[in-house]
């Protein structure tokens, strides 16, 4: 049962209606959050197949910052909803946050 969920929610990921909707809303999500120091966003299936927004900041500290913010989720569904992607989509989409020293540390570490 698994398997097939992850099957589903990886066709409406890789829908190429919603590749283009999101591909459209990332640079304006990007843009509008960059003073929370976003500087990337990707739209990945989450490890267990979920649609996921996932927000790069450049500092640990500014993702510890927009983690927290509770307006966040709210702005990308806004975003979101305005490049048409469906809230069929949407309303199982999760929003992740890393950071570049983070991935930086994790790399470091594992050499």
């Amino acid at each position: 049962m698994q398997r097939r969920r992850t099957r589903v929610f990886t066709e409406g990921v890789t829908d190429p209606a919603h590749a283009r909707g999101v591909d459209s809303a990332l640079p304006g999500l990007v843009a509008s959050l960059g003073s929370w120091g976003v500087c990337q966003g990707h739209w990945l299936p989450d490890r267990d197949g979920t649609p996921a927004l996932w927000l790069t900041t450049r500092t640990e500290q500014q993702r510890r910052a927009l983690e927290t913010a509770p307006w966040l989720e709210g702005q990308v569904a806004i975003l979101l909803a305005r490049a048409d992607i469906p809230y069929e989509v949407m309303k199982r989409l999760r929003v992740l946050v890393d950071s570049q020293e983070g991935q930086e540390r994790l790399l470091r570490e594992s050499w």
